[in-house]
């Protein structure tokens, strides 16, 4: 009886078991994940990313496909995220354009590519283990007054102001500027839903005295007009004589 081959045996098996254990991990790859810090954003703002399961200290690209009524569109993010020791990634890019001027909101596929798992040809094994998406909403930030935009200024008149894409701000300033001079601020509102937006009737300027003139009307989401931080306006809103109010 040859007492060595049980034990020899028994290191080979030894052997397949620890070459087994140690391929498992490459075998077993995390199957990546990705999230977004908010549901929507404008163009420009930036976009806070969070994720696991990819290559550590690898690199992770990012790319926006874009679709709207009116456009669509493929755009990869300028530099790539890099992951940490645990495959972790964290970071901001910045939300791109809309696709079309046209479009108020589209829908954005957000994809992470992890290169270490992507060859020449495609993903290099099951493309779960190579790519995240996740999608969120990009708007457009507008304050609409239709009177102001074809020349049918009337202060005392009730129209309607739509406002999209005020996220992150919750309410809605307007600062009236008449002669380079601040004349008032008033609050229009609060805005809702996951964009910001706001609809309602109101008077066109909500208070008195109006003189007649040219105005400068600025919204923020404070009611502390920075001109260096966000607003968006109209640069020119005719009063006449006719209209001005005591």
């Amino acid at each position: 009886m040859n007492a060595q081959a049980p034990i020899a045996r028994a290191a080979r098996a030894c052997g397949l078991l620890l070459t087994a254990a140690l391929a498992a991990p490459a075998l077993a790859a995390a199957t990546p994940t990705l999230g977004t810090d908010l549901p929507c954003y404008s163009p420009g703002q930036a976009i806070g990313l969070g994720g696991a399961g990819y290559t550590p200290a690898g690199d992770v690209a990012m790319s926006f496909a874009l679709s709207g009524a009116h456009g669509s569109n493929v755009v990869a993010a300028k530099d790539p995220l890099t992951a940490d020791a645990a495959g972790g990634i964290h970071g901001m890019v910045a939300a791109p354009q809309l696709a079309s001027d046209s479009d108020m909101r589209e829908t954005v596929t957000l994809t992470a590519n992890d290169q270490a798992r992507i060859g020449p040809t495609g993903p290099i094994g099951p493309p779960e283990e190579a790519v995240a998406a996740t999608q969120f909403t990009l708007s457009a930030v507008d304050v609409l007054v239709v009177p102001w935009l074809i020349g049918h200024v009337n202060p005392r008149g009730l129209t309607t102001f739509r406002v999209n894409g005020w996220e992150p701000f919750r309410k809605v300033y307007a600062h009236y500027f008449l002669n380079g001079k601040r004349l008032k601020t008033v609050e229009i509102g609060s805005v809702s839903g996951p964009c910001g937006d706001l609809t309602k009737k109101v008077r066109q300027f909500p208070f008195r005295p109006v003189p007649a003139g040219r105005y400068r009307i600025r919204f923020t989401g404070t009611p502390f007009f920075d001109p260096q931080g966000f607003w968006v306006g109209y640069r020119e809103v005719v009063v006449p004589k006719s209209k001005a109010v005591r």
